[in-house]
């Protein structure tokens, strides 16, 4: 024996998706009981599903189409030769190719989504991500029948077509507080919302007791026809920013009340502290919308 040693060979993996999401009403991290399956824009049966870390990262080490490429720089003897280095993510990220992200909530918290990205990307574990190594968060609106958190605010409607239609099918509803954006939500396929947020700073009003505390509301209605699936739509969940790209479509117009009609292009309410307001026309259930 020559007295010399040598560093044993290290397999190291790379993950080439990553992704966390957050709930819109709290702002807080969202990982239990969330399935995050993606597959290539061309081939939706080529599909994966995504591992979540203890830090609440989703996250899919090999990738459809992409063979190993997950081994970062392969087996290294070498510590220069760190896995998923400014090297490895040049080269990655040229072989970039588009897939979709579909994301459900077992629990029936949350909207189901889906969403477009390129993979691989420099994600939260590789030296090319964002300065904190984490994917940005995205936001999950809430569903309509889920329980409001604690100490949230809650808007809740039923959203119809005038004068007898159907739900208005994933309509963008923006709440609005002294001029500045308090929530927003999406509306189901029926087109039920639940419009859930923390509440606004209370009103100075000194000597009222915080039980009568009010906050007057404006609320908006935004929509647009959804892209039927397709080709370019190859997921059956609505894509997100289809939904949220309704925000830049002209406010739909409302009806306060029927017979006479009075409509306006914002409905205007008061929230009431710790009480659910519920959004609908006068003597109606549902708040009705205007397609004219």
């Amino acid at each position: 024996m020559n007295g010399s040693t040598s560093s044993p060979d290290r397999v190291t993996s790379v993950a080439l998706f990553g992704a966390r999401f957050v709930d819109a009403a709290t702002g807080m991290p969202v990982a239990d009981g969330l399935d995050v399956t993606l597959f290539p824009l061309t081939r939706p049966t080529a599909r994966v599903n995504a591992l979540v870390s203890h830090g609440g990262v989703f996250f899919t080490h090999r990738v459809p189409g992409f063979g190993r490429l997950d081994l970062g720089n392969g087996v290294k003897t070498r510590p220069e030769l760190a896995e998923g280095n400014k090297q490895f993510w040049q080269k990655a990220m040229a072989t970039a190719e588009p897939f979709v992200v579909e994301v459900r909530d077992r629990l029936g918290r949350f909207l189901p989504i889906s969403f477009r990205t390129m993979i691989p990307t420099p994600g939260p574990f590789g030296t090319g991500g964002p300065p904190s190594g984490m994917p940005a968060s995205m936001e999950l609106h809430s569903a309509p029948a889920r329980f409001a958190p604690h100490s949230t605010a809650v808007v809740r409607a039923q959203l119809t077509k005038h004068p007898s239609g159907p739900g208005l099918a994933h309509a963008l509803v923006i709440v609005e507080c002294a001029g500045k954006a308090a929530g927003r939500s999406i509306a189901d396929a029926d087109g039920k919302v639940a419009v859930m947020f923390s509440y606004p700073e209370p009103p100075s009003s000194p000597g009222v007791s915080t039980k009568r505390f009010t906050w007057p509301l404006k609320i908006k209605v935004h929509h647009a026809s959804l892209a039927a699936p397709s080709q370019n739509r190859p997921s059956d969940l609505p894509d997100r920013g289809d939904l949220l790209d309704q925000a830049s479509r002209p406010s739909m117009k409302l009806f306060v009340k029927l017979n006479p009609d009075q409509i306006v292009n914002a409905f205007d309410c008061n929230l009431k502290l710790a009480q659910e307001l519920i959004l609908r026309t006068e003597g109606r259930s549902e708040l009705f919308i205007s397609t004219i």
